[in-house]
């Protein structure tokens, strides 16, 4: 019997995932979760939903100018936000192919579009994570000698990526004639799957994208969303009474955000993300033990925060029927 390989790859995601929010748990005491849930504040988790909805707000705000405004916002709103519960409480996979699917379906947006904002804004997130890490790791230099090559090999692979890209951007149309000699000389169009995507390249090459995007516009939302994330992380870690300076916490977001760009997390990072905040920011003073109770509130916070968008999603379906 034949075992699918994509069903490998999401069974080893599957047990990453659990084996590292396990290991995570396991460091945690009955004592720890008793004084961590006295010293929790509520003021401080409401605003950190305010801010997580405003980072979905300002996400929505930049898929609007990348499709080019042909569709209504609150209508896209109401997509981002689906694409948010499906990518934070299954895969992102699955979040960016129900967003796109969704866009062609009941809004008559190509899938070339909703597959060409979902590029140009994981660009635009590249492009802000790359200055913010860049300043973020001058600042906290001293402070992580153990990441000295692992900050600097990510900061130039970002770089690197950020020019190929924007090369292959600029240049699509000659890009477009290379792959389609490569199709040829091999008889790679006689494979209908090939057709199709050659077909999809072609289209998106033909399109003048940089006539309606608004590059200010792009920039500047690229750059709300970081920092409407970085109140969230702050916010999220004020809840428990955890106080870092604000460098630390643009170091560690910025890392955790490149982590992200490899589509290997389930769950909106379960056991990844949890892992990495427990080892990044454990290297500014804070208790390695006590911060893995931190680390477990915040997971469930986090979770709480996308379970209260189900209602506000349902509600708003509900009402344009």
């Amino acid at each position: 019997m034949e075992i699918n390989k994509d069903v490998i790859w999401q069974i080893l995601k599957l047990v990453t995932a659990f084996g590292l929010i396990g290991a995570i748990i396991s460091q945690v005491h009955l004592e720890s979760i008793a004084a961590l849930w006295q010293r929790s504040s509520v003021a401080w988790f409401l605003l950190s939903i305010l801010a997580f909805y405003a980072v979905l707000w300002s996400t929505a705000r930049r898929y609007w100018i990348l499709i080019g405004t042909k569709i209504s916002f609150h209508d896209l709103l109401l997509v981002v936000l689906y694409q948010n519960i499906m990518g934070n409480l299954i895969t992102s996979a699955a979040g960016s192919a129900w967003y796109v699917g969704v866009l062609r379906d009941k809004h008559n947006v190509q899938i070339t579009n909703g597959l060409q904002s979902l590029l140009l804004a994981r660009f635009g997130d590249l492009l802000v994570v790359l200055v913010s890490l860049s300043f973020a790791t001058l600042a906290v230099w001293r402070q992580i000698p153990t990441l000295h090559v692992v900050v600097t090999v990510a900061i130039f692979l970002l770089v690197a990526v950020a020019l190929i890209f924007l090369l292959s951007f600029i240049f699509r149309r000659r890009l477009v004639g290379i792959v389609g000699r490569i199709v040829d000389k091999f008889h790679l169009h006689q494979k209908a799957y090939v057709r199709r995507i050659f077909a999809g390249f072609i289209e998106f090459s033909n399109e003048e994208i940089e006539s309606r995007l608004r590059i200010g516009a792009f920039v500047g939302y690229s750059v709300l969303i970081l920092a409407t994330m970085l109140v969230f992380a702050y916010s999220s870690l004020q809840i428990f009474g955890v106080h870092i300076e604000i460098w630390p916490i643009i170091f560690v977001v910025t890392l955790t955000q490149v982590i992200s760009f490899v589509p290997v997390q389930v769950f909106g990072g379960l056991g990844l993300y949890d892992f990495t905040y427990l080892y990044l920011y454990g290297l500014f003073v804070v208790e390695h033990f006590e911060f893995a109770t931190v680390v477990v509130g915040l997971r469930i916070c986090f979770y709480l925060a996308n379970f209260a968008l189900l209602p506000i999603v349902g509600i708003t379906t509900w009402s344009r029927k």
